[in-house]
């Protein structure tokens, strides 16, 4: 990124190239605002030439082609983008020389002055080194053009003397050439800084977007591990209608459902469970308490299996984490349930159609070694309901900030104990999106009805 310091610009044409797109998205407006100023500027001085000089036909086609010129330029932004240089350059000196030409030969043999007289040496110096937004060494083209026929004018006139020449042109001289290429090189050292910050960041960005990439398959390849943890399909016996359902606050979840089979008797046990938070963490704890559940014994007590299953996961000391858990067992027309700090069970007993709760207190698997459990059983008979969830429905949280809550719930289930297992999922899915008002879930929502059908 060399800068040839004599021209102020890239030794790399391509970065010069790209230096001047970045730089006219700057000037495009102020670009606009300045040929109309100067033009404005320009016109009581073209009054005062007709008046002085009157109506000479180059002069006349010179400013008339200039205006067209400018106009043609101010009204097409791809014109003005393409060649505002050119006319900044061209367009300035032809103006300028204009002038200077018809007073030489038109003004001096007639006596006539040039009216502006020394002011217009420093002025024209000043205007092109310092506002015009062309490149160095197109300002000190424009100048030396400019200043050198009017100093030559106004010397022929005999309105400047050469020893005003250090004052008048010099020192306007000197100072112009410091200000615009110390202004150049400036401007393009701030754009390689800018540049390479914009170089880091792309980098630091592609490296983000690996990074991220790399997560997503890591994500997707845990969210589909969990998902092979999950049955496959909903147990098939004539005795019950079961449905389950699980939608993840992240790729992968806490939540996990499962079904074991008694080799002894016509033995059903479901499991809920809820691990601490949601994500990675949550759904290595899951695997964990699969891993547990299939290397014990499922004829044993539920309250012993959740015993087993506690002290397994606490000493495999997984910091805090922890597993909530609900063991629900079905035998013929009874049914059993231990819990483990999971939410509130709903039951419906359809001989006194009441819908009832069931709330048994306990700590989470992994808290404490040698944890005890409570039991809950009762009979189970035909179109009765147990409905088990995680906390993640009743603790949803809308937009306006408030919880669902229980009770939405409980209206909920009430007008659905008619139905199927799949009809009562559905309806709460749907209380649970409508409450949501399309926001995702903040944790994990699972849920598992079983109706006994015969």
């Amino acid at each position: 990124m060399k800068l040839n310091k004599i021209s102020c610009t890239f030794v790399d044409k391509n970065l010069e190239s790209e230096y001047q797109e970045n730089k006219w998205d700057k000037i495009k407006n102020y670009t606009r605002n300045i040929i109309i100023v100067m033009h404005i500027l320009f016109i009581p001085a073209i009054i005062d030439d007709f008046r002085l000089l009157g109506l000479i036909p180059t002069y006349i086609f010179v400013q008339v082609f200039s205006f067209i010129l400018t106009y043609t330029i101010l009204f097409s932004k791809k014109l003005r983008k393409k060649y505002y240089r050119d006319y900044f350059l061209y367009a300035s000196i032809l103006s300028m020389l204009n002038g200077a030409f018809h007073y030489y030969f038109y003004g001096i043999p007639n006596g006539i002055t040039f009216p502006v007289g020394v002011a217009v040496v420093p002025m024209v110096i000043f205007i092109f080194f310092v506002i015009h937004p062309i490149n160095f060494l197109d300002s000190l083209t424009i100048v030396v053009f400019s200043a050198g026929a009017f100093t030559i004018l106004l010397l022929k006139e005999g309105t400047m003397n050469l020893y005003q020449l250090g004052y008048l042109v010099v020192i306007p001289f000197v100072y112009g050439i410091f200000v615009k290429w110390t202004n150049e090189n400036t401007q393009r050292l701030y754009f390689i800084k800018d540049r390479q910050v914009q170089e880091e960041r792309s980098k630091i960005e592609k490296l983000k977007n690996i990074e991220l990439n790399r997560q997503k398959k890591e994500l997707e390849a845990a969210r589909l591990f969990q998902i092979n943890l999950l049955p496959t399909e909903m147990p098939k016996t004539i005795n019950y209608d079961i449905s389950a359902y699980i939608k993840t606050a992240d790729e992968v979840g806490g939540d996990y459902y499962d079904f074991f089979y008694s080799n002894n008797d016509n033995t059903t046990t479901a499991v809920l469970g809820d691990a601490t938070g949601h994500g990675m963490v949550a759904g290595n704890i899951v695997s964990i308490t699969k891993s547990a559940l299939n290397s014990l014994n499922i004829d044993d007590n539920i309250d012993q299996i959740l015993l087993k299953l506690n002290n397994t996961i606490r000493n495999i000391e997984i910091g805090r984490n922890r597993m909530s858990l609900t063991i629900l067992r079905l035998n013929n027309d009874n049914f059993e349930i231990a819990s483990s700090a999971m939410p509130t069970i709903f039951y419906y007993k359809r001989n006194i159609n009441k819908l009832k709760e069931i709330n048994i207190s306990g700590l989470p698997l992994g808290t404490s070694i040698n944890s005890k459990f409570k039991v809950f059983s009762d009979k189970f008979e035909k179109d009765d309901i147990i409905v088990l969830m995680s906390d993640g429905l009743p603790e949803a949280i809308n937009p306006d900030q408030e919880i669902l809550g229980y009770d939405a719930i409980t209206k909920t289930l009430n007008k659905s104990l008619g139905k199927s297992s799949d009809e009562i999922i559905k309806s709460l899915k749907t209380l649970g999106s409508e409450w949501l008002k399309g926001h995702s879930n903040q944790d994990d929502i699972s849920m598992l009805v079983i109706k006994k059908i015969v």
